[in-house]
């Protein structure tokens, strides 16, 4: 691949994630809710809107989302079951109505054993979380005071799609080249 491309990464739950940047720049981030819990016509509705707006007022060529089986493996709610498939689809729907069809669900331990280097690749949930969180600080993506790791996660997610989209770009955010 090697090309620079505008990449929009989201961990979508109803508690969501983003990173948006070019492949060759630095990303900016954020974080939200769609709905409120339980209301699922709302949490979708909002999803629709979020990704809606987003689109229109940003150029994107890849859209890059978080699978959800790192949560249904511990989920035995149907709710919540329906919730993060439910958005997975509302937002890849909304990003084939604006005419982006480069779309990647991608599972988040990938992401974050690129991100944070091999030698933590294993850790999991909260461990991971903080080790993603501590990365994104060293590597001015947030500053210390950010605590949102749907907000880091999905900035790992934007990292990893960067190093598969660009790699030549991307190695600026490796931990081996990086001395981090």
């Amino acid at each position: 691949m090697g090309k620079v491309a505008r990449v929009l990464a989201i961990d979508a739950a109803r508690q969501f994630g983003w990173a948006y940047g070019s492949t060759d720049g630095a990303p900016e981030s954020g974080f939200g809710e769609f709905g409120v819990p339980g209301n699922q016509p709302e949490i979708f509705g909002g999803a629709l809107r979020w990704m809606n707006t987003f689109l229109k007022e940003h150029p994107v060529d890849m859209v890059v989302i978080e699978k959800p089986n790192a949560h249904l493996q511990k989920v035995t709610n149907f709710d919540t079951m329906l919730v993060l498939m439910g958005l997975v689809g509302c937002l890849q729907g909304m990003t084939h109505t604006h005419r982006i069809h480069r779309q990647l669900l991608v599972d988040v331990q990938d992401c974050r054993r690129y991100f944070i280097g091999r030698q933590f690749g294993n850790a999991k949930g909260d461990r991971a979380k903080a080790l993603v969180r501590q990365r994104c600080i060293e590597l001015g993506f947030v500053p210390r005071s950010c605590l949102n790791t749907d907000q880091t996660d999905a900035l790992a997610v934007w990292s990893w799609t960067c190093g598969k989209v660009d790699p030549d770009n991307a190695v600026r955010f490796s931990p081996l080249f990086t001395g981090l």
